[in-house]
């Protein structure tokens, strides 16, 4: 075969490598004209396109000035060796015959080219006598192909290399030569919606410079991708992001976003956002967590969606698919819009990294995976490729991982979500999330009657835990749900009750204003409950209507606005499948359309004066166990005198808390007589 080496090469000494190819802008024809170039000496067959392993084409303008270049390959060995090295990138289709690309492009896989071509050639000198001749004239084709391929791409960028060496090694770079930043598969560090403290990495897939006049207008769009759950499944989502022309050579990390091995913490921040993207991933579908930390609300601005941060303590509701549903025309800024998005196989959600769940999944064919990183390779065309043996074993295994962790590492920094507190769907910072801490003492610490704490914890469980329960009628339409209207004076603990009962039954709650019901059209109110009980129901939320006596007591009956808002209620409570409590004031007359809607109704009284002793007793209980306060000894007598007041339950609460702040301003210890000033004061109000 060394012979046939020889001959094939001096054969081929006459054949052209490649072409270069001017096309001068016609201002007659305002278009451009190809120029073609003479014969070069020694190349028989110059006029034969399908000779050349590739065309250098230039595009000039008036001024003879190249505006864009492209290199189109013409080899078919040459194109296989850039697709096994490169993948799919966005940009560039490899299943054309003749594939263009921007020579930037092969530039940045310049170091990758190198390394392939040297593969190529130790396979071929180190296995002569094994290949067919077939094959071995294959792999000869490949090395030389490659081999013409580099010396073009050292010649056309030898002053853009130097330049880039000096720069990068200084951690700087310019505005022209910032496109050696952004090649396919880098990992990109940036702040989510500028805010640093919440950081994120995603993936370049291709880049664009819109040259613009001024020249001070030009700016360089880097469209990449992230890990995203769409509802369904984890899915690759596309996210573009712009560099504006600057002047000069500036710091790489002054830059909005920038590659990730340029960050002066790259171990750390790795090693942070791997930790988050698992977090990430356990978070796909509906999760009721507890959040501490930084939130954004999209706002619509007056040129594109700015987003609104706050910081945020509550629980929430983790359900981005629940919040397409209610707000189907809502744009968020990380994503794409449609005319941006790319059509891919591999980046547009061809490839769904749910290997994250599934790892064993991950081990796909690489034409199917985006190149993450990864610097463990394996030729599948080597002699021994077929043969498994440990260290192939452990090396799929390290692809795995670096997969793995690859992919948690552009997960995305934020979920979508409600807060319980505010009723506002926002993004929650992923690492913000936490388990909810349930309180237990809540429920048992009710001063209430034992009956009724017995027969409204049985009723709502029964239903929590089988929704189907209910004795079946086959006669009449059969209601799943179960409505409780909680009713009697301020501060008797309707409200307390059904919060201490959702900690107890480990369910979320949420409290509805019923107030802000009230003035809007019938339309209107039958639309959004709709969508929030549907909501609920699909999160096995406890719902709660405060202050529901402006929707139950009896009003008017020639109102007709108030008419329709009845109706529209009361057909949704008749056809919510999940629990709603209704909490109000004292009612004289109950709407008669609620009446069939409710299960059962229970009145709550202003405690006695064991009740209120109770409250009292366990107020200082829980001040004196947190040890931040001195308290004085309090007698059986000193509890019966204070308990001796025409105060509800939660003013007997706030009247410890009042009192042990003015035990703290006089700098004496919590004691009756604070106690007793402060429930004076109370009960005089």
């Amino acid at each position: 075969q060394s012979a046939e080496s020889e001959k094939i090469s001096s054969k081929r000494q006459c054949w052209p490598n490649f072409r270069r190819v001017d096309r001068h802008w016609n201002t007659t024809e305002q278009k451009y004209m190809t120029m073609e170039p003479a014969a070069e000496p020694g190349h028989r067959d110059a006029a034969k396109a399908e000779d050349y392993l590739f065309v250098v084409r230039r595009d000039l303008n008036c001024d003879q000035t190249p505006v864009k270049t492209t290199v189109e390959i013409r080899d078919s060995f040459l194109r296989q060796c850039l697709q096994n090295i490169m993948g799919n990138i966005s940009g560039i289709n490899f299943a054309e015959e003749n594939p263009v690309f921007d020579p930037k492009t092969l530039f940045l896989y310049l170091d990758d080219i190198r390394s392939h071509h040297e593969l190529v050639q130790a396979r071929l000198y180190n296995t002569q006598g094994y290949w067919p001749k077939k094959r071995w004239h294959e792999i000869f084709e490949q090395t030389r192909c490659l081999g013409i391929l580099i010396e073009y791409l050292e010649q056309d960028f030898a002053e853009a290399k130097k330049n880039l060496d000096s720069m990068l090694s200084k951690g700087v770079i310019t505005f022209d030569l910032s496109w050696a930043l952004w090649k396919p598969s880098t990992l990109i560090y940036s702040p989510t919606y500028q805010y640093h403290d919440v950081p994120s990495v995603s993936v370049v897939s291709c880049t664009d410079k819109r040259k613009n006049r001024p020249a001070a207008d030009s700016k360089y769009s880097v469209d990449s991708i992230f890990v995203d759950f769409d509802g369904k499944s984890l899915a690759y989502k596309p996210l573009r992001r712009e560099v504006q022309h600057f002047h000069g050579a500036i710091n790489i990390t002054s830059l909005p976003f920038y590659p990730l091995q340029y960050h002066k913490d790259e171990a750390q921040i790795r090693h942070l956002l791997i930790e988050r993207g698992a977090k990430f991933v356990s978070l796909q579908g509906i999760h009721h967590k507890s959040f501490t930390g930084i939130a954004f609300q999209l706002v619509q601005g007056k040129k594109e969606m700015m987003p609104d941060l706050r910081k945020e303590q509550s629980r929430i509701m983790v359900d981005p698919v629940g919040f397409r549903k209610i707000h189907p025309e809502f744009f968020r800024t990380r994503d794409l819009p449609n005319q941006y998005t790319n059509d891919d196989k591999t980046f547009n959600n061809g490839v769904q990294p749910q290997s994250l769940m599934d790892m064993p999944s991950i081990k796909t064919a690489e034409d199917d995976q985006p190149n993450l990183g990864s610097d463990v390779k394996i030729s599948s065309d080597s002699p021994s490729s077929s043969n498994t043996s440990p260290k192939r074993e452990y090396i799929e295994k390290v692809k795995v991982e670096m997969a793995k962790d690859n992919l948690l590492l552009i997960c995305s920094p934020v979920v979508v979500g409600c807060c319980l507190a505010s009723l506002e769907w926002l993004e929650f910072d992923v690492r913000g999330i936490e388990d909810v801490k349930w309180n237990d003492e809540a429920w048992d610490s009710l001063v209430l009657d034992e009956k009724m704490k017995e027969l409204i914890k049985a009723s709502v469980a029964s239903r929590v835990f089988n929704p189907a329960f209910g004795i079946d009628n086959k006669l009449l339409a059969k209601r799943r749900g179960l409505t409780i209207v909680l009713h009697g004076p301020p501060g008797t603990g309707k409200t307390l009750t059904v919060t201490g009962l959702s900690d107890h039954l480990r369910r979320p709650l949420l409290m509805l204003p019923a107030r802000e019901l009230i003035g809007c059209c019938a339309v209107s109110v039958n639309s959004v409950l709709d969508k929030l009980l549907t909501t609920c129901q699909s999160w096995n939320a406890i719902v709660v209507f405060d202050d529901a006596q402006i929707l139950l007591e009896k009003y008017d009956c020639l109102d007709a606005e108030r008419n329709n808002l009845v109706a529209t209620v009361s057909r949704q409570l008749e056809s919510f499948q999940g629990i709603l409590f209704l909490t109000c004031d004292t009612i004289q007359v109950f709407e008669k359309a609620y009446q069939s809607r409710i299960d059962f109704v229970q009145k709550f009284e202003t405690p006695d004066r064991k009740g209120k002793r109770i409250i009292l007793e366990r107020a200082i209980r829980r001040v004196t166990a947190q040890g931040l306060w001195k308290t004085e000894a309090f007698s059986d007598e000193d509890y019966e005198k204070l308990a001796e007041n025409n105060l509800s339950g939660r003013e007997v609460e706030r009247a410890v808390e009042l009192a042990l702040s003015l035990a703290e301003v006089r700098k004496e210890a919590l004691g009756v007589r604070h106690l007793q000033d402060v429930m004076d004061m109370q009960e005089k109000f």
